[in-house]
This record gives C-alpha cells, sequence and structure tokens, in this order.
C-alpha cells in the first residue's frame, strides 16, 4: 500500500500538478495573511495559561491518562 502512494505521489511530481496546485492556493491565501498581518493590535490580550502533567493510571485490567 505504501509503494501505491509512493507511486501515486511521484506520478504527480512529475506531471507538475502538485505545484501548480499549490500555487493556486498560496496565490489565494495570501491576500488574506497580508490583510491578517497588516490589522491593528489591541493594547492587552487576555490569556490564560494552563500546565498540568499528563500520566497513566491503571485499575485493575484498564488503563486510563490522566492530568494532574
Amino acid at each position: 500500500m505504501y509503494q501505491t502512494y509512493r507511486r501515486r505521489d511521484r506520478e504527480a511530481l512529475d506531471r507538475g500538478s502538485v505545484k501548480a496546485e499549490n500555487t493556486e492556493y498560496v496565490d489565494r491565501v495570501i491576500p488574506a495573511v497580508t490583510e491578517w498581518r497588516n490589522r491593528p493590535l489591541e493594547p492587552i490580550y487576555p490569556f490564560i495559561f494552563l500546565n498540568c502533567i499528563h500520566f497513566k493510571v491503571r485499575e485493575q485490567l484498564c488503563s486510563e491518562s490522566c492530568g494532574l
């Protein structure tokens, strides 16, 4: 199965279609990115910092991940 994907990707690269598709996508996205980068900034941005340690807890035959 992996070889099938590799072959398909290689064929697409040989045709040049991947590059053309990426170029079209980038051309559509660049104006939105430029607008976002040039937006006026707020004086203060609130944020919440969360921090925890994840570990596995085993009860009988079950194991689940917990945060502390």
